[in-house]
């Protein structure tokens, strides 16, 4: 799952996210990588999921996963508090909380995946909500 998203395809969505230069630039392209990264691997997301319910070293290796999305995601953070406080004084511990809650695979599995929403659908909602949450006067 993690080769599903090809690095090159990842690095240039990270690079759209810093040349935006904005909070909410960046939280947009969050949005736009959630979405790419989790189709890239929608075939392969049910089955890991149930191996993960049998194989406990399953289970380790997308606690990993996470660790290593969440640690990305640190400096994202930063940068979009440089801008100015987020919404009604959340702290740079919380606003990344919720950047890595709102981006995770379990978000898109149950909307796009179980409810049926469009990919487009999931990452302009997702994009909207995490503006909403975390940027002020948004």
């Amino acid at each position: 799952m993690d080769e599903a998203l090809p690095t090159d395809q990842h690095q240039a969505l990270v690079e759209e996210g810093e040349r935006g230069k904005s909070a909410r630039g960046w939280l947009i392209v969050a949005a736009k990588i959630s979405r790419q990264l989790y189709d890239a691997e929608r075939e392969q997301m049910s089955i890991f999921q149930g191996a993960s319910v049998l194989a406990p070293e399953f289970k380790e290796l997308e606690k990993e996963r996470e660790e290593r999305r969440y640690k990305r995601q640190e400096q994202s953070v930063r940068e979009m508090a440089t801008e100015g406080p987020f919404k009604g004084g959340i702290s740079l511990v919380k606003a990344r909380d919720i950047l890595w809650a709102f981006t995770g695979r379990d978000m898109y599995r149950m909307l796009v995946v179980e409810q049926g929403w469009t990919s487009d659908e999931y990452e302009k909602w997702l994009g909207e909500l995490l503006i909403a949450t975390l940027i002020e006067d948004a």
